[in-house]
């Protein structure tokens, strides 16, 4: 069995994760990730995160598998004001409940951390993966109306999105 744990993120984990988000199939997906994504991406990610939690706005934690560094579990306030989860898994660790772990790890850290009444999430959904995850962990659709996100690693091109819901 993996281990699987969530840590916060220190500099030593930034070439690891210059390399996991320097893929176009991880990143495609992801509102915020660029592609190419270079080491100075994961700096200034580190500094965001910093600042996110320093600020109580938001943050992300290192998923460590068997003691390698395999994604990113994060947090922010959105637009609306809701506790949104975002989270990057390395395709190496795709296919194997490593996400669905790592998400339920997240889930009772912010719990703990803020006492959410509830969490959202937004799926892409060209990333049907992405939303089993957040299903298996007890997420719901929140509509049938499918949303728009722009997708960093596409120049921002906007793709459709579904909004999922965990109510605490």
């Amino acid at each position: 069995m993996v281990d699987i744990t969530l840590t916060d993120f220190t500099t030593e984990h930034l070439p690891a994760l210059a390399v996991l988000a320097n893929d176009f199939e991880v990143t495609k997906t992801l509102s915020s990730k660029p592609y190419p994504y270079t080491l100075s991406d994961a700096e200034a990610f580190l500094e965001k995160i910093t600042n996110g939690i320093k600020a109580g706005t938001g943050g992300s934690r290192a998923v460590m598998v068997d003691g390698a560094l395999a994604g990113e579990m994060g947090w922010f306030t959105n637009e609306l004001g809701e506790l949104e989860l975002g989270y990057m898994i390395g395709r190496a660790y795709w296919g194997r409940g490593i996400a669905s772990r790592a998400i339920a790890l997240n889930i009772a850290y912010l719990i703990d951390l803020l006492a959410p009444a509830k969490i959202v999430a937004r799926v892409m959904v060209e990333n049907p993966a992405s939303a089993k995850v957040l299903i298996n962990n007890g997420f719901v659709a929140e509509s049938v109306a499918d949303e728009v996100c722009p997708s960093a690693a596409r120049g921002g091109e906007v793709m459709l999105a579904r909004k999922y819901t965990l109510t605490l």
